[in-house]
């Protein structure tokens, strides 16, 4: 669906754009104190887009980086991931190369069981009132949409005839409409 497309409903992006930005604005804002924001790279990315302007209470957005010399500016991180395990694993790593932090976690586009299990139980890194997501699966961008559905989607359906991920294509076109 493009926005100058000549179907009976059009998209407004910037009112999508708009509505996530503010989403992730109130999210940061809504917590007490000076914050980092750590993102996985393509997250980042992301951020940055719809955040051009950083909220008051966020000290810094980076990347997260293996950079064994990098220090959060605030003792209250955020990082922002995706539900994978390997976004799991640089976290965990992150977190014991910091030390002692006040840790929250932002799953974009949605968190799953696993990875919170994986947080609060097996690596203690957090509980569970401190993990949070926002649905973010299209991304308004230029005259189209960023899908930020998980890559391994379609092989999981193909490999195991897991449909999962057609429910959040579909949650995602309802929200366009």
């Amino acid at each position: 669906m493009q926005a100058g497309s000549s179907s009976s409903k059009s998209v407004n992006f910037e009112l999508l754009k708009a509505f996530y930005t503010e989403q992730l604005h109130d999210y940061f804002e809504s917590m007490l104190g000076a914050k980092s924001v750590i993102a996985e790279e393509h997250l980042h990315r992301l951020v940055r887009y719809l955040l051009p302007k950083v909220p008051p209470s966020v000290s810094e957005i980076v990347p997260m980086q293996a950079n064994e010399s990098f220090k959060p500016k605030s003792d209250q991180v955020v990082f922002v991931v995706a539900p994978t395990f390997k976004a799991m694993e640089m976290v965990k790593q992150q977190v014991e190369r910091f030390g002692d932090v006040d840790v929250r976690i932002l799953f974009i586009p949605r968190k799953t069981d696993e990875c919170i299990e994986l947080l609060v139980d097996k690596y203690n890194i957090c509980t569970a009132d401190r993990i949070h997501e926002i649905n973010i699966y299209l991304v308004p961008w230029q005259t189209n949409f960023l899908s930020l559905e998980m890559p391994d989607s379609f092989t999981q359906y193909v490999n195991s005839d897991d449909f999962t991920y057609m429910v959040y294509v579909k949650e995602s076109i309802k929200k366009l409409e």
